[in-house]
């Protein structure tokens, strides 16, 4: 018997939380507006056969990479990794559309080695970010189509609201870096030093035990914290996915830092040259007003799962995203990010559909 899902959403399990997350929240926004989807892990996957799953239906891959490694293991021997890969390429290959969901910047090893791994066994790239990452229309041979990052159904509707009143001045996560630590010390210095600080070596995100900061962990500390900062992982021009959402849906103001790039996301309300631009800005605006325009700027863009729809060009029984408020009226100053947003929209490709 055949599955009745149009969209299988394959997701790694037990490594990055943050994958996990973004896989169970695209359903249940999907689900909102009347679109059937299916989560499935690698292993269910392999353990499928081809009258399960139907030839002719489309899979979203969040993150092929941690896919891979969700089934051979990081510490697998080489023939071994190998071996997995070609057994999840010939199992993408039963889906007519095959679509990597990319959180990665694209100029990032990180990136590239994924291509290398398993790109052969895409069709498309559907690229969430705050902005575009590229204007052409092919990725290393693949579609390319822009996701505009942004908030599900339920988050909108569930915003921590705005509280002057926050013990903690500044909140830092991500892998350890130098570029990073010389970040956490200028903090300390002009912001003071209570701030909360969680950069341990580089290493997965999991979602339990005393090494790890869950979603749930990560929630409770940004509800407590004035402004949420974070640098490059990599000296590449990249935003980086889900720390502003996070940021704001919790009622805190998100910082990038990025002294190189900086001058490529000037339309972004939050992203500063350097720790002393970014104290400039409070001076000058205040904090409420630098969370107003960061919550504006998000709130100005549809729903996750209507931009992902969109993309793949699915029909919804209704639009979930101005279900929510009649407040949600996007703000005066434009966006370089929210205008690709429409013209993305009116260029989009019906990847499930098209021959």
């Amino acid at each position: 018997m055949r599955i009745s899902a149009l969209l299988h959403i394959l997701y790694p399990s037990g490594l990055n939380w943050f994958y996990e997350a973004i896989a169970h929240e695209l359903q249940e926004d999907l689900t909102t507006l009347g679109i059937r989807s299916r989560l499935i892990t690698p292993q269910e996957l392999l353990g499928s056969t081809r009258l399960e799953i139907g030839s002719q239906q489309g899979i979203l891959i969040v993150s092929a990479a941690e896919c891979l490694f969700s089934l051979a293991g990081p510490a697998n021997s080489s023939a071994g990794f190998d071996a997995w890969t070609n057994r999840l390429r010939d199992k993408l290959k039963e889906f007519h559309r095959r679509m990597l969901l990319n959180l990665d910047g694209i100029h990032t090893s990180w990136f590239q080695n994924q291509m290398s791994q398993i790109g052969d066994a895409m069709t498309h790239v559907l690229d969430l970010g705050m902005v575009p990452q590229t204007t052409l229309p092919k990725l290393g041979g693949l579609t390319y189509v822009w996701i505009p990052e942004s908030f599900t159904l339920r988050h909108r509707q569930n915003l921590t609201p705005y509280d002057a009143d926050r013990p903690i001045p500044w909140t830092m996560v991500g892998h350890a870096t130098q570029e990073r630590a010389e970040v956490v010390d200028a903090l300390s210095r002009m912001l003071g030093a209570a701030g909360t600080l969680f950069l341990p070596p580089l290493r997965p995100f999991g979602s339990d035990g005393a090494r790890n900061l869950s979603e749930q962990s990560l929630d409770r500390v940004l509800a407590r914290t004035q402004y949420y900062v974070w640098a490059s992982h990599h000296l590449s021009p990249y935003h980086e996915c889900l720390r502003a959402l996070h940021a704001v849906r919790n009622g805190a103001v998100p910082v990038k830092i990025d002294p190189l790039f900086y001058f490529l996301f000037q339309e972004i309300p939050w992203v500063h040259a350097s720790v002393d631009a970014f104290l400039a800005a409070i001076e000058t605006q205040g904090r409420r007003v630098l969370y107003n325009r960061a919550k504006d700027f998000l709130m100005a863009r549809d729903t996750f799962g209507s931009h992902v729809a969109g993309a793949l060009g699915l029909r919804t029984t209704h639009n979930a995203a101005r279900a929510d408020s009649a407040d949600n009226v996007p703000p005066p100053h434009g966006a370089r990010g929210n205008r690709a947003a429409g013209e993305c929209a009116a260029a989009r490709v019906a990847l499930l559909t098209e021959n």
